[in-house]
């Protein structure tokens, strides 16, 4: 029988010994070395989230942040506690004490589900290594929505700001003829939603503007 990890209660939260805890080797995530520097500096804000581990140690979500608390020396850590039981009616799970609705088809599977319903913002999961896993051990891949590319925040922002091109064509007068319509056709804008008036005025513009940039109609 596995070992079982002393667990401790204190003002309500669960703690367990970092010393005791180990990673769940076939966990999909990938973390970059920037990121975890990353990690690192975020837990100085203070410890806010909880690792899933099992009653033996094994950390089903929270392996980077397991692997920065034993950089830090981190003596303790907050988890939630799930036991993994299997029985003749299948595996079932049981979390903080209470049992889980569902079934799984093995232990594997149900250690694969938790991690990736654990998911958090740092690293990135392997593509070759999920897909492994989800088709090995029956995963159902419409629960789960995982990231396997990081965009950086410096990028959204310079993706989402104006261009100088865009500048200029703000700046530029709309006259309001072009919005004239007799028939009361309009269109929403696909990014808005802004109802916008159909006028041939309108169609030749935007016309005009397709053959300039080459733009397919």
């Amino acid at each position: 029988m596995s070992k079982k990890v002393k667990f401790l209660r204190e003002n309500g939260v669960t703690l367990a010994p970092v010393k005791e805890l180990f990673l769940f080797k076939d966990n999909p995530r990938d973390v970059e070395a920037h990121d975890f520097e990353r990690l690192l500096e975020q837990i100085k804000l203070g410890e806010h989230s909880t690792m899933l581990v099992t009653i033996e140690g094994e950390v089903l979500g929270g392996n980077t942040r397991l692997r920065a608390y034993k950089q830090i020396g981190k003596e303790f850590a907050k988890v939630v506690v799930v036991e993994i039981v299997e029985s003749s009616k299948g595996v079932h799970i049981v979390v903080d004490g209470k049992k889980s609705e569902r079934t799984f088809d093995s232990v594997m599977q149900a250690k694969v589900e938790l991690a990736l319903s654990h998911n958090d913002s740092i690293g990135t999961n392997n593509e070759l290594k999920l897909a492994e896993l989800m088709t090995v051990h029956h995963v159902p891949t419409e629960l789960y929505s995982v990231a396997t590319k990081i965009t950086p925040v410096a990028d959204i922002i310079k993706n989402l700001s104006p261009s100088d091109d865009d500048e200029e064509a703000s700046g530029e007068e709309l006259d309001t003829n072009d919005f004239s319509h007799d028939n009361n056709a309009i269109i929403p804008c696909p990014r808005c939603q802004f109802e916008i008036p159909i006028s041939e005025d309108l169609i030749e513009r935007v016309k005009e503007y397709a053959n300039e940039n080459n733009i397919p109609l």
